[in-house]
């Protein structure tokens, strides 16, 4: 059985090769200082629990714990956007389904 703390918090998540691609392009920018890197959007952990559950065919149980922290987080891309005029590429559900694949091809090879 595969559980989690809680289901309900929500972040703003985003896929490896997206924040790869902004990091990228941002080396070839002249901007000095912080820039917030992700979708600017955000999905709750049930989204991807439910996501996960389609692929992997395994139920994702919530044990509805208390957790630390704020219980929806996103951050404003507008810098992101406007220095290197930069949008993901892929979905959270993309993203998901291209990392099992990964991580499934990974297993497999053992």
């Amino acid at each position: 059985e595969v559980t989690i703390w809680n289901d309900k918090p929500k972040r703003d998540f985003i896929f490896t090769e997206d924040a790869a691609d902004a990091i990228l392009n941002l080396l070839d920018s002249s901007h000095t200082g912080v820039v917030n890197l992700g979708t600017g959007k955000m999905n709750a952990i049930r989204t991807i629990t439910s996501i996960v559950e389609k692929l992997s065919g395994k139920k994702i149980k919530s044990l509805n714990k208390p957790v630390s922290g704020p219980m929806e987080l996103t951050v404003d891309i507008t810098l992101l956007q406007r220095l290197i005029n930069w949008v993901p590429k892929h979905t959270l559900e993309e993203g998901l389904i291209k990392t099992y694949e990964i991580m499934k091809s990974y297993n497999q090879n053992k």
